[in-house]
C-alpha cells in the first residue's frame, strides 16, 4: 500500500449519522469520549464468536480532539472489551481515501489484510475501495493516555 498526492487534493468529510435501532443492535460494546461534558469520541464493536475476533464498527473523535489520544484511549477500551470476550483479533473496515484513519490504524499497529473493490458504489463513493486491517488483541493497557472521561458498559 503506498500513499499518493493527487491533483487536486482529495477531500472527504465523515460527519458523525446515527446508526439506526438495527445496527445498534448488532453492538455488543460501546465506548464515549467526554471532556467537559462534551462529547469527544465514540467507539462500538461487536464479537463474533466464530472466529474470535471483535468487529470494530465505528471510531468517531470529534475534530476538536483529534491527534490528543482520545482515539488511543477509545481502541484500549475495545481492546479490554475483546479481552474479556477472549478475542484473539481486533478487525475493522476503512476507506482508501480516509489516509488520516489509515494513518492512524497503522500506528497503531493494525495490519493492511485485504480490501473489496465492489463494497462501495464506484457511481457515488468517488472511487473508494474497502480496505481491511487486523491486529491481535493487546493484552495490558496502555498507561499512558490523557484526561478524557470514557463511559462504556
Amino acid at each position: 500500500m503506498k500513499e499518493e498526492a493527487v491533483a487536486p487534493p482529495l477531500q472527504k468529510r465523515y460527519p458523525f449519522q446515527p446508526a439506526d435501532a438495527e445496527e445498534r443492535q448488532s453492538w455488543d460494546y460501546t465506548a464515549v469520549a467526554e471532556e467537559d461534558s462534551t462529547l469527544a469520541g465514540f467507539a462500538a464493536a461487536q464479537y463474533v464468536a466464530w472466529n474470535r475476533r471483535v468487529v470494530l464498527w465505528h471510531l468517531y473523535v470529534a475534530p476538536a480532539f483529534r491527534r490528543q489520544g482520545v482515539g488511543s484511549r477509545l481502541l484500549s477500551a475495545v481492546d479490554a472489551f475483546a479481552r474479556s470476550t477472549g478475542a484473539r483479533y481486533v478487525w475493522l473496515e476503512t476507506q482508501n481515501v480516509n489516509a488520516p484513519a489509515i494513518r492512524f490504524y497503522r500506528w497503531s499497529g493494525f495490519q493492511f489484510c485485504g480490501f473489496d473493490a465492489t463494497l462501495y458504489d464506484l457511481a457515488d463513493s468517488n472511487e473508494e475501495i474497502a480496505l481491511f486491517f487486523a491486529r491481535p488483541v493487546i493484552t495490558s493497557p496502555i498507561a499512558t493516555l490523557p484526561d478524557v472521561a470514557l463511559h462504556g458498559p
